[in-house]
């Protein structure tokens, strides 16, 4: 066969062996130090930091780890995170990147090389990086040969969508983790080649360390099921397969189990059914294969047939029965957002709040990929050509990684190595079959054996070059056995190809050599050589301006081109430590846990961990709500300084106002009926400037942030940079917090709680004393006027006594109880004595409760200590103080104790709610209307249009109220369509639902202009009771349109 271009002839097969074995080496050497070097531009640019949040706890627990040894670390409970709750920090973390840095720590330490902590925790990823290359040559050299590999490697290794988690500093479990992914599928795929249980095992070992190390270990135990099951129903079991499955179950299952944060997860968790449900149908298959050696055939595929119905059906109803019993977990929420991706969004907001777990852009596959997304398709089609069992596993691999990484943004990592593995194969066929210095014979020509060299070159590029003849089936098999590793790529094909090169090279027969002439294979040479280059140029930017920059060290570029550094986080943190008492609390949103407890060491309420839904909730609702009612909050958590992030000054975007309708959603998600988003909108845009909502205006995250804020611009009109918006030049006022703190560029403000007042007043109205907004004089009460109201106000000087100042509380005589007995409605009693310390504790709560659910369910208390209440709370049943009773229907329904645990607002108000007895018809289709309203139509009957399937509080303690003199119906009408059929088109500004009025005998509705709130609703239902209603605005009668 002629060749295109000479090779030498005076080098024996043994040489060039050895020489290839040595440059690749040297390559894989030069790799690994690129994939090293590429990640320190953060260090160069900036210094020697941990990046992000996440790291600053994991550095935080190596250093623990490192000064106190691995007892000390493993039975650490950190008192300052979670405030009160604190956490036990050994037993809910992933220890496995902590105790590589720790054993390299220790053993730099042994060889006396005193290296600081963080120096070792700021390298480990770039190191790592080494390791992970490395990896991915041995895992692509077991699909294809070592040029494939050494590709690989070199992609994998300045890639900017792995180096996005494994810059210097990012000290994540994603550091370690990926090495220990693609390790862990070589050694997988390794031990079903062989069918050794050897490598089965390393697999096992590699998988136990990953189980320690990240929580995405999860994609590792489904992906090997997944390759199993996928080759059992292609008909290729093996005794391979089996051996390398079970060994690699068997102890990597059990070693997982050694990890306290995982325990029994392997046999108890949804998770891993998957890998445990494949190890049972392996042995099945297993055993059916020995028995089908035992037994006639027909005896073998009726056994066959019995045994997969009885052992899928029991496993089936086993699975589901156990996991209604409770002894196997469901799936959790983030697996669910992954195949339902608005799930998070509806019911587990906080998962969707997080950055990371938004879907993928699409420019986000080119950026982190560049050209690799292009040869992608190309190396899996390839896959498809040969089809191996290892072929198989990446073709797996990369539909389901594709599937994750358009999901979730954060899982781009585990597509990353699938497609430079993928890119390297299709790279390195190409440039098999165009770097191959032998060219296809042409139809017709002369076929020439004259030596057995030639035969040896024949066989070796016949499997590389497209352009040969077609062969049989069989003897494509044969080759693909037989070729040796090195035949694939160019330094390989040198072996066979040396003794022969001579002699093809002074061939003198013209031939038409297409598109393997030499003026072809250099364009694609050099087309391929330009492709790396733009790709390593890509990857040097992206990584030097995209991903090198340390979250708490901001930068950028003044008008000569310098670089300007921005260090409030830092300032801050560190003005914190210096400034503030070792105990105080800091309150933050979650996102800045982690940092305020590494820099600054000061307690925090919540952080990073977000383990606790309720108190993370207690932190939005605390941000999104009024001074007033945050004041509370702050105290009872203990809180001395609250911090929040504002970018409006410079344009920094990730600021908390950016981030705070994902507080309201958090906090609305425990709180619906306190906070609800819809109140932060005005006409559905989100605004902070004169044109914001009201609860926006007076939210504690909005005063914070704007507070002296216009005061900046002078006479200038104040602008919000990130939002584009004009500030007002009035901003808002703080009565109950102080400010503290605001870093240099405004990024970080802090705010010292004020502590109560030493008179006793509000802070509001002591700060208004304070600034000479004092009450006018009036002139003095005649003494019967001061005695009758003496008398008026006499219970509620009573109530002085337990409740505090301005409760909600009504205190109560026999003859107001009789009252309250009589309006049939819900409400609450206590039954207290002035001397109970347990009345005085619950007081407050007690108080907040009845504010909460004013005016919809009254609080009433009776102080059984009083001589003229001693025998209404003995009718009452009264043995100890204090005793809670809800009155359902005022006498007409028996009463309820308290019993729902502690004494909070919280259970206060979720037990009366409760209480109040449903007569709301729910209406879920529009057709139930008519029906409802023909058979209620001796009553008025009201039904209410709201977006929600479910009806408030306010509808259901309305309905209770007027039962049996009023019909109320519900109607869940999220875009308004039923209401626009009626002729209902107009909508009242701010309103979100609407009231509709059928009068007694009619089938024609009208619509309620007035507010919907509980005062308003109830005068204008007392007037249609009365018949002093106004009707007159009815609109022409209707049919309802059949698409409804």
């Amino acid at each position: 066969m002629p060749a295109a271009y000479p090779l030498p002839t005076d080098l024996s097969p043994t040489t060039v062996t050895n020489t290839a074995s040595l440059l690749r080496i040297i390559a894989l050497a030069l790799i690994s130090s690129a994939a090293i070097a590429s990640r320190l531009f953060a260090v160069i640019n900036f210094e020697s930091i941990i990046h992000e949040f996440d790291p600053w706890f994991n550095y935080r627990a190596t250093r623990v780890l490192a000064s106190k040894g691995f007892y000390e670390f493993w039975n650490w409970f950190d008192p300052t995170a979670w405030y009160p709750l604190g956490r036990v920090v050994g037993g809910t973390i992933y220890p496995g990147l902590m105790a590589t840095s720790g054993v390299i720590y220790n053993i730099l330490h042994a060889l006396n090389l005193p290296v600081d902590i963080r120096n070792v925790c700021v390298l480990l990823a770039p190191g790592f990086s080494a390791f992970t290359a490395w990896a991915t040559y041995m895992f692509t050299k077991e699909m294809k040969d070592e040029s494939a590999g050494l590709l690989a490697a070199a992609f994998i290794g300045i890639v900017p969508g792995y180096i996005s988690r494994s810059v210097a500093g990012s000290y994540d479990n994603e550091a370690i983790a990926i090495f220990l992914l693609m390790f862990t599928f070589f050694a997988w795929i390794k031990a079903l080649k062989q069918g050794s249980a050897f490598w089965g095992t390393i697999a096992a070992v590699f998988y136990f360390y990953m189980v320690a190390a990240w929580g995405g270990y999860a994609f590792i135990t489904n992906m090997i099921p997944l390759h199993a099951l996928v080759l059992m129903l292609m008909g290729r079991f093996t005794s391979r397969l089996y051996v390398a499955y079970s060994s690699w179950y068997a102890i990597g299952t059990l070693a997982s189990m050694q990890v306290p944060f995982v325990g029994f997860q392997p046999v108890r968790t949804s998770e891993h059914m998957a890998a445990l449900g494949v190890f049972g149908l392996l042995q099945i298959v297993a055993f059916g294969q020995l028995v089908r050696a035992h037994v006639s055939s027909k005896q073998f595929q009726g056994l066959l047939f019995a045994a997969v119905i009885s052992t899928g059906a029991i496993g089936f109803f086993g699975i589901v029965g156990l996991t209604y019993k409770g002894w196997i977990a469901p799936w959790t929420g983030r697996f669910y957002s992954l195949w339902d991706t608005g799930y998070a969004k509806k019911y587990i907001p906080i998962i969707a709040s997080v950055s990371e777990h938004q879907p993928t852009a699409w420019p986000s596959f080119f950026m982190d990929l560049h050209f690799l997304i292009f040869l992608f398709p190309a190396g899996v089609v390839m896959c498809f050509r040969t089809l191996r069992d290892e072929h198989i596993f990446v073709i797996i691999y990369a539909v389901v990684a594709s599937y994750f990484a358009g999901v979730m943004v954060r899982l781009m990592l585990t597509l990353t190595p699938v497609v430079c593995v993928s890119a390297a194969v299709a790279l390195s066929s190409l440039m098999d079959a165009y770097l191959d210095p032998t060219e296809p014979e042409v139809e017709g020509e002369k076929k020439e054996s004259s030596t057995p060299a030639s035969v040896v070159a024949k066989s070796s590029t016949s499997t590389t070059t497209p352009a040969t003849p077609a062969t049989s089936k069989k003897s494509k098999k044969s080759k693909d056995k037989e070729t040796p590793a090195t035949a694939g790529g160019v330094l390989g094909e040198l072996v066979s190809n040396v003794a022969s090169s001579a002699a093809a090279a002074n061939s003198a027969a013209p031939a038409q050599k297409g598109i393997f002439g030499l003026d072809t294979r250099v364009v694609v040479l050099l087309n391929t050589i330009g492709m790396l280059l733009f790709f390593v140029v890509h990857c040097t930017w992206v990584t030097s301006n995209a991903y090198s920059s340390p979250s708490v060290v901001l930068s950028s570029t003044n008008s000569d081109g310098s670089q300007h550094i921005i260090d409030d986080f830092r300032e801050a943190y560190y003005w914190l430590r210096q400034n503030t008492a070792e105990d105080a609390v800091v309150m933050s949103w979650w996102d800045y846990g982690y940092q305020i407890a590494g820099m600054a060491d000061r307690p925090t309420l919540v952080d990073n961990n977000t383990w606790n839904n309720t108190h993370i909730a207690t932190v939005g609702k605390a941000m999104s709500s009024p001074e007033e009612i945050a004041y509370p909050i702050l105290r009872k958590h203990d809180v001395s300084y609250v911090l929040v992030i504002f970018g409006g000054l410079i344009g920094y975007s990730g600021d908390d106002i950016n981030k705070f309708l994902w507080m309201v959603r958090i906090a609305q998600g425990v709180w619906p009926d306190e906070i609800q988003e819809p109140n932060y909108f005005n006409r559905g845009e989100y605004r902070v400037d004169s044109e914001a909502s009201p609860a926006m205006r007076d939210c504690l995250m909005y005063k914070m942030s704007y507070y002296r804020f216009a005061e900046l611009f002078g006479s200038q009109q104040a602008v919000d940079r990130v939002r584009g918006q004009q500030v007002p030049a009035q901003g808002p006022t703080l009565d109950y917090l102080d400010e503290a703190f605001t870093s240099e560029n405004w990024i970080v403000r802090i705010y010292e709680v004020k502590k109560d007042d030493v008179l006793g007043r509000d802070l509001k109205i002591a700060n208004a004393f304070d600034q000479g907004k004092k009450r006018k004089r009036t002139k003095p009460m005649s003494r019967r006027k001061a005695i009758t109201a003496l008398l008026v106000l006499l219970p509620a000087i009573v109530s002085a006594a337990i409740f505090p100042p301005g409760t909600k509380v009504k205190m109560l005589d026999p003859k107001g109880f009789q009252r309250a007995m009589r309006s049939n409605k819900t409400s609450v009693v206590a039954f207290v004595a002035p001397w109970c310390g347990h009345c005085q504790r619950m007081a407050p709560e007690y108080s907040k409760a009845a504010e909460s659910l004013s005016p919809l369910i009254p609080f009433y208390a009776v102080d059984c200590d009083a001589e003229m209440n001693k025998r209404l709370c003995g009718e009452q049943g009264v043995q100890g103080f204090p005793t809670l009773k809800v009155f359902p229907r005022g006498s007409l329904a028996p009463s309820e104790p308290y019993e729902s645990g502690e004494r909070t607002s919280i259970n206060f108000i979720r037990w009366a709610s409760r209480s109040v007895p449903n007569k709301v018809t729910s209406l879920p289709r529009v057709y139930d209307i008519p029906a409802w309203v023909d058979k209620k139509s001796d009553l008025p009957r009201i039904i209410l249009l709201n977006r929600d399937k479910k009806f408030p509080l306010l509808w259901q303690v309305l309905a209770n109220n007027y039962w049996k003199k009023l019909a109320f119906g519900h109607h869940s009408d999220p875009d308004g369509t039923f209401a626009a059929s009626l002729g209902f088109t107009a909508t009242v500004e701010g309103k979100t639902s609407k009231v509709i009025v059928y009068p007694v005998g009619s089938s024609v509705p009208v619509l309620y202009e007035g507010t919907t709130k509980y005062e308003p609703l109830a005068k204008f239902f007392r007037s249609i009771l009365d018949g002093s209603a106004d009707f007159l605005q009815i609109l022409p009668e209707q049919p309802v349109r059949d698409e409804l």
